[in-house]
């Protein structure tokens, strides 16, 4: 439409650019959102409120955290009124990119220009400490919401449980849940599953089994994870008999068994003779694809504990006789275990220090360094910079391991537990410590996840290298009927 527009030479507003962007942004197609918002800058068209809010949540949708902030930075730069959806979308932003550090000082910012939080505001804060495991600072938002009579939803309590539940607090998901019956606020299936699985991690069978007798009263959908954290509680309390009960249930209530239902069970029963049986029955249904064909490489990724331990003695048993006597065995076998880093960025490193090794630095035969020291007072300064610091109203962000600033050359400047302050409505950022510059490859795989677009070239250019050196990843749950209290007749049945 805006095209046509363009070719009839219609004029296009503001308000023109701002439906096309809120279109964009239900659509999911934050790309073309923030090239409309570039085109009004290009064509000297004042933005609003409205069309920063919008372009900030198309950009939050498609979990673009750093452009959130460059417009909401952007905004003050061009003194437009910043309001709670502003911080809302901001924050949801930092959420879902798991940047809690981030979401907490947005919210310190709103308090800074003196702005009303909702529910919104406290969902996405509660949902960011969840996941960064912080589940005091989960709770600690969930009282001020009750300190300040801002309402809570289930999207709340669902978040401070499921905090609770990855800080192993068990006792705490179950006062949670109480406290939304007593609020009248309704429990769903994610609230459940949260709870039952903080209990499993404590060996809580008991209470797992009357959760799950709880939502069969309350008529509370039940899915196939739900079923998997009541038997790993049964299989933590070593009740191994209630998690075979649980795991033959689950076809009973409409579910189809999974990955995470097997893997549940077989971690009770590995060392019995039923967990062989179980284990074929998930070969002959496919729930471990990667296990499927003849091959002297067993990948135990996607196995739990218990499911690794059979598939290694079924390896051993059945596949390498069989191609022992068809002479396809090679001279060397490889299992792949646990949950590790990835075979290519090993053998990348490898190659990397095969490369270095000859680099020697000191010792005989090499040139002597001299190293001048010099030794200045730098109280002075730190003190006028932590009071300009102050003024600009930047707090600390804590928790923060590390700090890695990308260069254009490819290096990295590299601060370990460093001390880092903020203030995002300033656009300011602080960090002191101990730098050093590092090479990219150093620090792989564990900042892939910090990479921009800006280093997608420094990575082709390594991998290039490697390649050079060598010659050349549920189903929908249908409706759950009711099951009865004892799980042993279902079973039969």
């Amino acid at each position: 439409m805006l095209s046509e527009m363009g070719q009839q030479e219609v004029k296009k507003d503001k308000f023109t650019y701002s439906a096309a962007i809120t279109a964009c942004e239900k659509s999911g197609h934050w790309e073309l959102a923030l090239v409309l918002f570039c085109e009004m800058t290009d064509r000297k068209i004042r933005k609003d409120e409205v069309t920063f809010n919008t372009t900030i949540s198309a950009c939050e949708k498609g979990g673009q955290w750093q452009l959130a902030l460059s417009l909401l930075d952007e905004m003050s730069k061009s003194k437009v009124w910043k309001d709670t959806v502003t911080y809302n979308a901001s924050i949801s932003a930092c959420e879902k990119s798991g940047q809690w550090q981030l979401a907490l000082a947005l919210l310190d910012a709103m308090d800074c220009a003196k702005l009303m939080r909702n529910t919104i505001t406290y969902s996405a804060g509660i949902s960011a400490c969840e996941k960064g495991g912080k589940w005091e600072l989960a709770i600690g938002l969930l009282r001020e919401m009750a300190e300040n009579r801002i309402s809570k939803d289930t999207i709340v309590f669902n978040a401070s449980i499921s905090a609770c539940e990855k800080g192993a607090q068990w006792q705490r998901s179950l006062e949670l849940l109480a406290e939304m019956r007593r609020s009248k606020v309704e429990a769903d299936t994610i609230s459940y599953s949260a709870v039952v699985s903080a209990c499993a991690a404590s060996a809580q069978w008991q209470t797992s089994l009357d959760l799950l007798r709880e939502m069969t009263r309350h008529r509370v959908r039940q899915n196939t994870v739900t079923f998997s954290a009541a038997i790993s509680a049964c299989e933590k309390a070593r009740q191994w008999q209630r998690a075979v009960q649980l795991f033959h249930c689950i076809p009973g209530t409409g579910l189809a068994h999974s990955r995470v239902s097997y893997n549940a069970v077989l971690d009770a029963i590995h060392e019995l003779p039923l967990g062989t049986d179980v284990f074929q029955s998930a070969l002959q249904c496919n729930i471990y694809p990667g296990l499927l064909g003849e091959s002297p490489h067993l990948d135990l990724h996607d196995l739990s504990p218990g499911a690794a331990h059979l598939a290694v003695r079924w390896w051993m048993s059945e596949v390498l006789p069989r191609l022992a006597q068809s002479r396809q065995l090679p001279d060397r076998l490889e299992i792949i275990t646990g949950w590790g880093k990835s075979r290519k960025v090993i053998a990348a490193r490898a190659k990397l220090a095969s490369r270095f090794d000859a680099v020697r630095t000191g010792g005989k035969g090499t040139m002597r360094r001299t190293k001048i020291s010099k030794h200045a007072s730098s109280g002075a300064d730190d003190k006028q910079m932590q009071a300009s610091l102050k003024r600009l109203g930047c707090n600390a962000i804590p928790g923060i391991e590390e700090v890695n600033m990308f260069l254009e050359n490819g290096g990295v400047i590299h601060f370990s537990a460093p001390k880092v302050q903020a203030a995002v409505a300033a656009n300011t950022f602080v960090i002191s410590g101990q730098a050093e510059t590092k090479r990219l490859e150093e620090l792989l795989p564990g900042i892939i996840n910090q990479l921009g677009p800006d280093n997608l070239m420094n990575l082709k250019r390594i991998a290039e290298g490697f390649a050079a050196t060598q010659g050349a990843s549920a189903k929908d749950d249908a409706d759950i009927p009711d099951i009865g209290e004892n799980f042993e007749d279902v079973s039969k049945a």
